[in-house]
């Protein structure tokens, strides 16, 4: 299962995931006991929250320079950012639409990957998430496309 988390700096990280990180341990009874990442400065200011909170996590560091250390994360962003770039191309956005929807056209790859079927898969990573399918599914239309109905609401 793949989330997304749009932040404006990189500096909310701590304020937004330790949250995440209890929804996940207390909704869904998942706990996490292991972050990879960098030794930039905000997974440092992550680590000792995650230490104040007691949350029990191990973060382990890259050396600098070496993102293939951390490589299917690596590889999952760059899938991730060539998919968003793909539907906004698609839909024909300009400059001033591609940076308005930017988050909303990853926001839309991230479902789109978590109701894809992968090979050697027998379900989609929503289903194994949640044990059900996503109930959107049977909605899904062409991303940045206008639907007849939403043209005819603004216009009157």
């Amino acid at each position: 299962m793949k989330f997304s988390m749009f932040l404006n700096q990189k500096s909310e990280v701590k304020e937004s995931f330790v949250p995440f990180l209890k929804e996940l341990r207390h909704t869904y009874g998942i706990k996490i006991e292991h972050i990879r990442c960098d030794k930039a400065g905000e997974n440092r200011a992550l680590e000792d929250l995650c230490i104040e909170k007691d949350l029990g996590i191990i973060f382990e560091y890259t050396a600098p320079g070496t993102p293939q250390q951390n490589g299917v994360v690596e590889r999952a962003f760059a899938t991730m950012l060539g998919k968003t770039r793909a539907i906004m191309n698609d839909a024909g956005f300009d400059e001033k639409r591609r940076h308005l929807f930017w988050t909303e056209a990853a926001n839309t790859v991230t479902h789109l990957e978590n109701i894809t079927i992968r090979k050697g898969m027998s379900r989609t990573p929503h289903y194994l998430f949640y044990v059900s399918d996503a109930p959107y599914v049977q909605h899904l239309q062409v991303f940045g496309k206008l639907t007849i109905d939403k043209v005819l609401n603004t216009t009157n």
